[in-house]
């Protein structure tokens, strides 16, 4: 499922977390100028969109690797993911500079959501 955050980013609320087509609950957001593919249930199936992204990962030589720690700078399943948590040797300066860029502006988010939480008495949900 996609749906729009706010204006210019889209957030993905299942992730594809292996090529073999295993789902887990994720949340992730990113600049819709980045993303390579969007779901748009009317243009394809869900399943059409997932194996294209599979393709897409795989096409840039990301098997093996934790898409959600290389795409938005946060594993949710980091201590369990049997994935690897750091850079391919075919990624640039700049790829590398624009993730830990990312990666700051998620810790940044979770610190931010951590002290609302604190202040107002919530509970994790998820």
């Amino acid at each position: 499922t996609i749906r729009e955050q706010e204006p210019g980013y889209c957030g993905w609320v299942l992730r594809l977390t292996s090529p073999s087509g295993e789902m887990a609950p994720f949340q992730r957001f990113l600049l819709a100028a980045e993303s390579e593919r969007r779901y748009e249930p009317a243009a394809e199936s869900f399943d059409e969109w997932r194996d294209q992204y599979v393709a897409d990962g795989l096409r840039r030589g990301l098997a093996g690797y934790c898409w959600d720690w290389l795409d938005n700078g946060e594993c949710l399943d980091e201590g369990n993911c049997e994935y690897r948590h750091e850079y391919p040797p075919h990624w640039t300066a700049v790829q590398r500079r624009d993730h830990l860029q990312r990666q700051e502006v998620v810790d940044c988010q979770n610190e931010i959501e951590m002290h609302l939480d604190a202040l107002l008495g919530w509970e994790p949900s998820c």
